[in-house]
């Protein structure tokens, strides 16, 4: 069984690509994290922006985010989406010379920047790196799961597969060869579509320089899904219940997008899934869902906190511990409340239709890729 065991392979990648670049830049540099994203400016949605941003890393969070201090490296004002080909034909010098000759400051060295990450959600991303939209055959960025055509949900949707390979940096230039030699064989491209414009600008080789903004992915995708089933089988005493417990909790000051009552969680944004799922979720619960339920709740959101605190505290223990955590979970009997097969497969199976096992879920915590062919934890 080789499922959340593939994300932590996948990290350790990206984190050992980060680690390798970091060393070249042995010197005093700054790090520089492109996203990109486009924003309707009228409500017809005909026209929007496409601003291609810059976050420093260096800065402490609350002032990382501030607007103050988001570098706006380029803006796209268009009815159609951005050509990041054309965008990067001039902002391409720019920034190649603060990555190779860096920033000339008065008596003292230049200090060089450091692009590690492309962030976006993965519309954005598939723009940005030339990859196909998130609803086709190989919508995976990380590994060459090939999807299955559902007719009931009218998309792709991505079994486990244990044939799938890791995408590696040879195997996307590889593709992006093929592609750019006019090769329209779905199966020999794999997904890319050509050389991305930012290929030589990014300090790590793709894919490994790739970040999903969690946004639309985890929190308003399955995670709110998975709320609203909830919300839906739970009676209205217990809906009540949760509502009260909610609206009785002292938030720290740091706690933004507090969420509101359970009965509307349908409406929640992605901050009040972020905080529920992440932090207040399992003690609000826990005397409202059945047993079996809040078991595959609380391995749910073990899992999402190994996967969003492992760049914070200490990288490689997150995904040794999210190894640790499914290979120990799988060696328990089949129909274990702890078995992580029972909970993606079966769980899922019956929560679920099989159409929602889109893009989405692959890339975070259902599969992702294999894990057992290349490494272990």
């Amino acid at each position: 069984m080789s499922i959340l065991r593939d994300s932590a392979v996948l990290m350790v990648a990206m984190a050992s690509s980060i680690e390798m670049a970091y060393k070249k830049n042995s010197d005093f540099f700054l790090t520089l994290i492109l996203h990109s994203d486009g924003v309707p400016l009228y409500k017809s949605k005909i026209c929007s922006a496409w601003p291609i941003l810059g976050a420093v890393v260096d800065l402490p969070p609350y002032a990382r985010t501030k607007a103050d201090n988001i570098l706006l490296l380029g803006l796209w004002i268009s009815r159609k989406k951005p050509n990041f080909h054309v965008i990067l034909e001039k902002l391409s010098k720019i920034l190649l010379k603060l990555k190779n000759v860096g920033l000339q400051m008065p008596k003292s060295n230049n200090i060089k920047i450091f692009f590690p990450l492309l962030v976006g959600d993965m519309p954005a991303l598939s723009d940005m790196v030339e990859f196909v939209d998130h609803t086709a055959y190989y919508a995976c960025m990380f590994c060459d799961t090939k999807g299955v055509y559902c007719h009931n949900g009218h998309c792709a949707i991505y079994p486990n597969d244990s044939q799938s390979e890791l995408r590696t940096e040879k195997s996307f230039d590889r593709c992006a060869l093929l592609a750019a030699s006019n090769s329209r064989k779905r199966d020999e491209t794999a997904g890319v579509k050509g050389f991305s414009a930012f290929r030589h600008i990014l300090d790590v080789p793709l894919p490994h320089s790739l970040c999903i903004d969690g946004m639309h992915t985890v929190f308003l995708c399955h995670g709110r899904k998975l709320l609203v089933l909830y919300q839906a089988i739970l009676s209205k005493v217990n809906v009540q219940y949760i509502t009260e417990k909610l609206r009785s909790l002292r938030y720290i000051l740091d706690i933004q997008g507090r969420p509101r009552g359970f009965s509307s969680v349908h409406k929640w944004k992605a901050s009040e899934v972020r905080v529920f799922i992440l932090f207040i979720g399992l003690p609000v619960l826990c005397h409202a869902l059945p047993e079996d339920l809040f078991g595959d709740f609380a391995m749910y959101v073990v899992i999402q906190r190994l996967l969003h605190d492992q760049w914070r505290n200490s990288p490689p223990d997150s995904p040794r511990s999210l190894g640790h955590f499914v290979i120990d979970d799988t060696n328990s009997p089949p129909d274990s409340p702890r078995s992580l097969g029972h909970f993606v497969i079966d769980d899922t199976k019956q929560l679920y239709d099989m159409n929602i096992l889109t893009d989405s879920v692959l890339c975070t915590q259902l599969r992702t890729v294999l894990l057992d062919k290349r490494q272990s934890c």
